[in-house]
């Protein structure tokens, strides 16, 4: 189920620096690529495009979908399997 958080992700961030409710990491637009809560710690929410494995980290911000230029997240190892 999806909410919509009046003032966006951000704010609510900043009012719960230890997350509150919010689950994963929000990703930017900018150099910083993703935000998460203050505490450091957050719930990996994200997968491996190739493998399934729990992930969340944009490596490269060209690792984008041929079809629909959307970013993708790709695990390391796959990655290194994917350039052989």
């Amino acid at each position: 189920r999806v909410h919509h958080l009046h003032g966006g992700i951000h704010k609510y961030l900043q009012a719960y620096p230890d997350g509150g409710l919010f689950k994963g990491l929000n990703y930017v637009f900018d150099a910083r690529n993703a935000l998460g809560p203050e505490a450091g710690t957050h719930d990996v929410v994200g997968a491996c495009v190739e493998c399934r494995t729990q992930h969340d980290q944009l490596e490269n911000m060209k690792d984008q979908c041929v079809v629909c230029r959307d970013n993708v997240l790709i695990c390391m190892p796959c990655r290194e399997e994917l350039r052989r």
